[in-house]
């Protein structure tokens, strides 16, 4: 049993999924009990939702774990009120804890059954983050119950991390997530375990610290996590923190050529590791790439070297709901940055910015561009159907920038020019334009500085002073060209110059 363990687990490892599969049926028909069945079901469960079969892989999870004693309910019939119980029992039984308690609880020992429904419960809340994610609160508040209860793994620490992610994403309390990202991190090294770091990581700097610290801050420790996760054997959790990596490059306005090149290696070595669903994650955002730096001919069209929209298969859109998403955000963002407001207005209607994700960078830009797109429909159209997209978007950039002004104050400030600028307020407009203009500068985002720049100078165009809006439209061409979005520099040209 152990030798085609090791083989399926090695097989997992290089993506060889067409041997793993002989491996694990073999072994699970020859298994006797629940104890020799558990190894090579972890390994199916991994190799499952690498291929991107995740309602596969997590109801193969929710089976084992049910069968350990730790009853969930089933992937179909779960309700916003099961995710809300779970929360609720979580934050009651951590209530009577004190943050030493938290850091000293004692280690789980031994080859319990605990310690064995703690590795597919936290298997099922990667998954859940991914595909169902109205699900994700019950695995992972399972893990912090039972790590209370019993004692802590290092699983545990990535369920600590997963619940602070809840608090940042459903409840809105930044500090307390903060505080469980914290606690993830230090219940991580007490086990000193690199080959768990990728994991714990994941959550505490591709979602929690966002809201609290510099984007800019998450990248250093994001890419020690994909060598570490590539140098263990983790090639699944490190080709996920890759993509992560790239994207908050994104949005940090690294230069996009370099961002293209790392995301070129990346998804090569996803190929090369078939990890399916996260290449398939990361296409939308290579491409949004592609386009700004001038690649398509059409920059809001996402087709070209990484994906073609208008011949996705069937299979790429059913199989994964967190694709759709992505595709349906990313083509939003350009649709607003090259004007083309009427089409960008079609996802703003489906209230896309209501949908939780990682804050930086699409439920920050979803909410930001919505809002944009909804102030410049209503300068077509009058207010009306705009106002609540409006009201909403900036009532949520405005609890953010509080939380983490480095990320979200420059975009706030944006909002309430743009808006200013709809009730007719121009000297007001112009004061929260050039704090736009000087905050993005001052917080490093080039991008945004430049887009707060072109937006300030169609505001001169539009009130008649056209010797300004010539000035801050070539300073605007001058910060795209910095950040590589030809594209864009060419779209200023051809549309205002």
């Amino acid at each position: 049993f152990d030798v085609y363990n090791s083989c399926a687990e090695t097989e997992n490892v290089l993506g060889d999924f067409d041997a793993i599969e002989g491996h694990l049926k073999m072994l699970l028909a020859q298994a006797e009990t629940l104890e020799e069945k558990l190894r090579p079901n972890y390994t199916l469960v991994k190799s499952l939702g690498a291929q991107g079969g995740c309602n596969d892989a997590m109801n193969a999870a929710i089976t084992v774990v049910n069968q350990l004693g730790e009853m969930l309910p089933p992937l179909h019939d779960a309700t916003d009120a099961d995710a809300k119980k779970e929360i609720g029992m979580t934050m009651k039984m951590l209530a009577a804890q004190d943050e030493d308690s938290l850091l000293n609880l004692k280690t789980l020992e031994g080859d319990c059954a605990e310690k064995h429904t703690m590795r597919f419960l936290h298997e099922l809340v990667f998954l859940a983050y991914f595909e169902k994610r109205s699900y994700f609160p019950i695995p992972a508040c399972r893990i912090v119950r039972l790590s209370v209860s019993h004692g802590v793994c290092r699983e545990s620490a990535a369920g600590f991390g997963a619940f602070g992610a809840i608090h940042c994403l459903a409840l809105g309390n930044f500090a307390q997530g903060y505080r469980f990202g914290k606690l993830a991190l230090s219940i991580n090294e007490r086990f000193q375990d690199n080959e768990f770091l990728a994991k714990v990581y994941t959550p505490v700097y591709g979602v929690i610290n966002n809201w609290t610290e510099p984007a800019h801050a998450c990248l250093p420790p994001l890419k020690c996590a994909v060598e570490i996760g590539l140098a263990t054997g983790d090639t699944e959790y490190a080709m996920f923190i890759a993509h992560t990596h790239c994207v908050i490059s994104f949005a940090v306005g690294k230069e996009l050529g370099e961002v293209l090149k790392d995301m070129r290696m990346y998804s090569q070595h996803m190929l090369t590791y078939n990890q399916h669903r996260t290449h398939l994650h990361s296409r939308p955002f290579h491409q949004a790439v592609l386009n700004l730096l001038g690649y398509s001919a059409n920059p809001i069209l996402m087709t070209g070297e990484a994906m073609d929209e208008i011949s996705l298969s069937a299979f790429d859109v059913d199989s994964s709901n967190q694709f759709a998403i992505y595709v349906h955000s990313v083509r939003m963002w350009l649709e607003c940055m090259f004007g083309e407001y009427q089409l960008a207005w079609g996802s703003c209607k489906d209230r896309i910015w209501e949908k939780p994700a990682a804050l930086i960078p699409t439920w920050c830009y979803n909410t930001f561009y919505s809002c944009l797109t909804a102030i410049a429909m209503a300068r077509l159209d009058g207010e009306g159907e705009y106002l609540e997209t409006i009201d909403k978007t900036m009532a949520q950039m405005t609890a953010w920038a509080r939380a983490t002004p480095w990320n979200c104050q420059n975009k706030l400030e944006l909002m309430k020019a743009e808006f200013a600028h709809l009730k007719g307020d121009h000297n007001l407009a112009a004061e929260f334009f050039e704090l736009s203009i000087k905050l993005s500068a001052k917080h490093r985002f080039i991008h945004e500085e430049a887009l707060a720049l072109e937006r300030y100078g169609l505001f001169h165009l539009e009130t008649g002073d056209h010797s300004t809006a010539y000035v801050l439209l070539k300073r605007a061409q001058v910060c795209y060209s910095q950040w590589g979005a030809l594209g864009k520099v060419a779209h200023i040209n051809e549309q205002y110059l």
